[in-house]
This record gives C-alpha cells, sequence and structure tokens, in this order.
C-alpha cells in the first residue's frame, strides 16, 4: 500500500510531511494534520463524503473523485488511477491583450501560461459584461466599443476539465462624432420668433455648440451661438439655418439643420375687418364695439389706434376701443376706423356702420 501511496503523492505532486505519503496526499486535499485523528475519514470529508455513514473510506472516497470501479480488486490502485489524470489547467499567468485603441484597429490576446498541458484554447471578448466578437484570439474594435473596457475570457481545457482566465483590460478610445439623421430647426418667420434647433443624431457621444447662419447672406449671424435664436429686422426675408458641430477627444463634425425661410419686412395689412354686431339694436347710452379688426405685418403685433365716426366723421376725443353713444348720435351711423402701424407703414381699414335708434 505504501508503494500506490507514494505513486498517488506522486500523481498530485507532493512529498511525504513527517515521512508520510498519507499526511502529504491529507495536506494535498486541504485536511488540517494539526487537528486531524484519522487522516482517511477527514479525506473522505475534504472531497464531500460523510464518514459517518461510510461502512470504507477508501472506496468512498474513490466514489467523491469521480471513479466507479475497482482496480484489480483493489480500491487504493482505483485512487491512484485517478491522481494519474492530469487535473483541469491551472494559470500561472493571465492572457495579455495588445493592439492600439483606435476604433477598427485589431486587438490580439496571448493564451497566458498554463500548468496541466491544456489541449486547447477559447476565447469569449467582453464589452464591460457584455459577450461580443467570436471565438478566436482577435478582435476588431468596431464603434459601439468607443470608450468601453474591452476583456478577453481564455479558457483553456484539458481531458479533466476547463479553467477561465481573463485578461487585461484595454480602454477602447473614442472616435470622431459622425452625424446620422440632421438637427432640425422649427419656429416661427416673424420678426422676434424664436427659432430652436435640435441636435439630430449622432455616433460617438459628442458635446454640441451651435451657429446659426444666414444663407441669404452667406455668413454667420454675430452672437447666434445658442440653441436658439431670435430674429431680428437685419435677418427679414432672409433664409436661416443652424450649423450644429459635435466634438468629442477624436475630433469634431458638422452638420447643417434645414432652412427657415423668414418674412420679408412689411407694413400692416388687415386680414379681418372690423365689424360692429349689426343684429344689436343701439340707443343713447349703448357702448358699441366690435369684433375683428385683425392684422399681419413684419415686424408683428402692429400698434392699434381708433377714431369712432358719425357718418363718416371723425367723433371728438372718441378714440378708445369701445364707444358710449349720445344723444347727437340719435338717428346716425356709427362705424369705426381701426388704425395699424409698425415700423415699415401705417394703414387703415372702417368698420360697417350701425343707428342709433331714437
Amino acid at each position: 500500500m505504501s508503494d500506490i501511496l507514494k505513486e498517488i503523492a506522486d500523481n498530485l505532486g507532493v512529498t511525504t510531511i513527517n515521512g508520510n505519503y498519507l499526511s502529504g496526499i491529507a495536506d494535498y486535499y486541504g485536511v488540517d494534520l494539526a487537528t486531524s485523528t484519522d487522516l482517511m475519514a477527514d479525506i473522505l470529508t475534504a472531497v464531500g463524503g460523510d464518514p459517518a455513514t461510510s461502512t470504507d473510506y477508501l472506496q468512498d472516497i474513490v466514489l467523491e473523485l469521480g471513479g466507479t470501479v475497482t482496480i484489480n480488486g483493489n480500491w487504493m490502485e482505483a485512487w491512484e488511477a485517478i491522481t494519474a489524470v492530469a487535473p483541469a489547467p491551472v494559470n500561472s499567468t493571465l492572457p495579455v491583450i495588445s493592439g492600439t485603441t483606435t476604433i477598427g484597429s485589431v486587438l490580439t490576446t496571448t493564451n497566458g501560461t498554463w500548468s496541466n498541458s491544456p489541449t486547447s484554447f477559447a476565447y469569449q471578448w467582453k464589452r464591460g459584461a457584455t459577450n461580443i466578437g467570436t471565438n478566436t484570439n482577435t478582435y476588431t474594435l468596431v464603434i459601439a466599443d468607443s470608450t468601453a473596457a474591452i476583456t478577453c475570457v481564455v479558457t483553456a481545457t484539458n481531458a479533466s476539465g476547463s479553467t477561465p482566465a481573463t485578461s487585461n483590460t484595454i480602454t477602447a478610445g473614442n472616435y470622431a462624432p459622425v452625424n446620422t439623421v440632421a438637427p432640425v430647426a422649427s419656429g416661427g418667420t416673424y420678426i422676434g420668433d424664436v427659432l430652436t434647433t435640435t441636435n439630430g443624431t449622432w455616433t460617438g457621444s459628442p458635446t454640441f455648440t451651435y451657429q446659426w447662419y444666414n444663407v441669404s447672406a452667406g455668413d454667420n449671424i454675430v452672437g447666434a451661438t445658442a440653441s436658439t435664436y431670435t430674429l431680428i429686422t437685419a435677418g427679414a426675408g432672409d433664409e436661416i439655418n443652424c450649423i450644429v458641430t459635435g466634438t468629442n477627444a477624436a475630433g469634431s463634425a458638422i452638420a447643417n439643420s434645414n432652412v427657415i425661410n423668414t418674412l420679408p419686412l412689411a407694413a400692416p395689412t388687415n386680414i379681418d375687418l372690423p365689424f360692429i354686431d349689426d343684429g344689436t339694436t343701439y340707443y343713447e347710452g349703448s357702448t358699441l364695439g366690435f369684433t375683428g379688426n385683425v392684422w399681419d405685418s413684419n415686424p408683428p403685433n402692429p400698434t392699434l389706434t381708433y377714431q369712432w365716426l358719425r357718418n363718416g366723421v371723425n367723433i371728438s376725443g372718441a378714440t378708445d376701443d369701445t364707444y358710449d353713444a349720445i344723444s347727437a348720435d340719435v338717428t346716425n351711423m356709427i362705424s369705426v376706423k381701426c388704425t395699424a402701424t409698425n415700423s415699415q407703414g401705417t394703414d387703415f381699414v372702417i368698420s360697417n356702420e350701425v343707428l342709433i335708434e331714437p
């Protein structure tokens, strides 16, 4: 038996302890030699068996280690045969990734250093915790890898099993931004209206700057460097767009928004006449008002003034947007003149007339 114990110890790569091969074997399996009172029982415990229910420690050790039958009717020889098979690979030097970190570059991993004679290696590249690539020792960085942590798990295999080892980490470089969906500018077309641009859609996680551009004049609009721009008189009637620049550590790229056709400067033009309700009967003391009186102009929102008329003649002092009929108005026709004024000119319209009843 001592010869077989020596062969088991040799197979496991251990020597005697205190001149005892069984002690060396027990130490290999993790038995605490200082406290053990029965090395075989404790080895059985260490390999997953239960001495309390075992009728043959040696047999059960072999069975726990994966053996199924004796050799030459001897469980000790069966144990020796199990240990004669090299254990699963053990890594002693981790795999190493090398290569440049720019997008499109090829990374290569070594296998690392292993004991117990691996017969094959498998490779799993990872972006963070996500599996990527194929089962090869090379990987080509793609856009999705930008700024991500790239590793490779190398798995060594022999007849006894497989063992993984994770390489060093390579942080993929950034790549210059690429615009994939153009920015979109929107907003009104009158002086004072605010235009707004989106960033569009980009690869490369850029930050953004903005430059509003007068397409008609072929020049940047001075000071217009926010994502919004308020139309001013100087650009009325011109075509305006926004140049969005995306920047990251690898470079910059620009994208042009659509063009906004702004309205030219224009004096007020009435688009809805003032109207005094002619379905109402008016008497002395009645208050007259009107609806409508809508104007288009650029700049918009012209200044409005009013003059009430009696039979087409100005009524002195009647310049509010309502009028209270007086005795002089009885049996006469009343209307209102509405005047609109902006920086480009003035225009007026006159409403319908209504009778002040006696």
